[in-house]
């Protein structure tokens, strides 16, 4: 039995080679979300958010003798628990990690660390700043009164939307909607908001980065960057046919 910790656009290609070599596995995702996200494996599927210790008593109960983690390159505490759980149990670890796409020879791109200093550049450069940082992150924007406004484009379900109304967004600053995102499509969307800097993760090719960078470029519109956490991966690999090969021995 193999656990596969995910959630991002390539879990479903991970999911869909398992099906196909009847490898028997657990989705284990972390919001409600991936009920329609990930309806094709409903008989897999787990939705809870678990700590390390229910990891292992995962791992101990179903016998797990692997864990994929395809979650997010910026879910750092998520995947320092997985490998974790894979040290106390002895199950194998495996990581699936986007490519970096950001590079300094990109222009009209800032570099950030953190979401604070990202919101500290925005100030200085732009006052209506288009987020594309995910809903977790909102809370660190919208206290910042030097913004004229505020747009956050997040995922369309009621949990987010609660959140960021919550945190102070007016529902004309939500752009409520699924991706991914072409390069007309974001640059439209600046457009509409009069956005005059765009601020957003390196989430890799999956993650739509370039479309919006070329979006951005075409605009003469500055890209603040928040950079990925630091964390030094074992067995980790940025192709997925390399993690399809390595299954190979768990097939029945």
């Amino acid at each position: 039995m193999i656990i596969v910790f995910g959630g991002t656009h390539e879990t479903h290609e991970i999911c869909d080679f398992l099906l196909e070599n009847d490898i028997d596995f657990i989705l284990c995702t972390a919001t409600e979300y991936s009920l329609n996200a990930f309806s094709k494996f409903k008989d897999q599927l787990m939705i809870k958010k678990l700590d390390s210790d229910q990891m292992i008593q995962l791992i101990k109960q179903e016998q797990i003798k692997l864990l994929i983690d395809v979650t997010h390159p910026y879910a750092a505490d998520v995947s320092q628990n997985i490998m974790k759980a894979s040290e106390t149990t002895g199950a194998d670890y495996i990581r699936f990690q986007r490519k970096k796409l950001f590079n300094d020879k990109l222009q009209g791109v800032y570099m950030a660390n953190s979401h604070d200093e990202a919101a500290s550049i925005a100030i200085k450069i732009g006052k209506r700043p288009f987020l594309s940082v995910g809903s977790n992150n909102a809370s660190v924007y919208i206290k910042y009164n030097e913004f004229e406004k505020v747009y956050i484009r997040v995922l369309p379900t009621s949990s987010v939307l609660k959140k960021c109304e919550e945190l102070g967004y007016k529902p004309d600053s939500i752009i409520a909607m699924q991706g991914p995102f072409s390069k007309d499509m974001n640059r439209q969307l600046l457009i509409d908001c009069s956005s005059d800097v765009m601020v957003t993760k390196d989430s890799g090719d999956a993650g739509g980065f370039i479309e919006k960078y070329e979006a951005c470029s075409e605009l003469g519109i500055p890209l603040i960057v928040v950079g990925r956490p630091e964390i030094e991966y074992m067995n980790s690999y940025d192709d997925i046919d390399d993690i399809k090969i390595l299954l190979a021995k768990y097939k029945r």
